[in-house]
């Protein structure tokens, strides 16, 4: 059975008395510094970890973008042939055009023998509306064509759109990499400044 003896008495009061003359002697002001820096260094670490599954998704999303650019491109071009097809001279939305073409025509013959001054005074502002339609039927099928030029441009420039697709996801994904470790880097040097300041502490004699 272990005994208390007076020798070990000794030991144990010579092994406690520097760690209570250091808890004694630090100085006040250098302890609150140093327990402010300790809580700001636990804020950003835990800040910084906490991002991080969120930085790592970022990236496996984008390497999968750079992954299938050639997808994207191809999507893109069957979408904007989509629309072009909707808009050209044999869609619904022009038929719609043509529709109100003759529904305007019709009204502003209405008006023009309806014998009220009041009616055909409305002719002129009808016969506007009708121009208006023409205008904008006309910009519809100046568009159309663009876009069929446009639409063959991008299927002989497909492989120079998906590079620099690529280049856009890979330029963001460094970006994002290298303010990560900037970020990490932060960290260590304030928990550098802690061991520093742990090392620095002295008995005060």
């Amino acid at each position: 059975m272990f005994k208390f003896t007076r020798a070990y008495a000794v030991f144990l009061a010579l092994w406690i008395a520097p760690v209570s003359a250091m808890a004694q002697g630090l100085d006040d002001a250098r302890i609150a510094e140093v327990s402010q820096q300790v809580q700001q260094f636990m804020s950003d670490l835990q800040e910084r970890n906490a991002s991080l599954p969120d930085t790592v998704t970022a990236l496996r999303e984008s390497r999968e973008r750079v992954e299938q650019a050639d997808e994207t491109v191809t999507q893109m071009i069957a979408d904007l042939t989509e629309m072009t097809d909707r808009m050209d001279v044999e869609s619904d939305f022009r038929q719609e055009i043509v529709n109100f073409d003759g529904t305007l025509l019709d009204l502003i013959a209405q008006l023009e023998v309806s014998g009220d001054e009041v009616l055909e005074a409305a002719v002129p502002g009808m016969r506007a509306r009708y121009d208006r339609l023409r205008e904008i039927d006309q910009r519809r099928a100046n568009a159309v064509i663009e876009a069929r030029t446009i639409i063959r441009d991008l299927e002989e420039n497909r492989d120079r759109i998906k590079l620099l697709l690529q280049i856009g996801e890979i330029d963001r994904a460094l970006e994002a990499m290298d303010s990560t470790v900037s970020g990490f880097e932060d960290v260590i040097a304030q928990a550098n400044e802690l061991a520093s300041a742990a090392v620095e502490v002295s008995v005060t004699p």
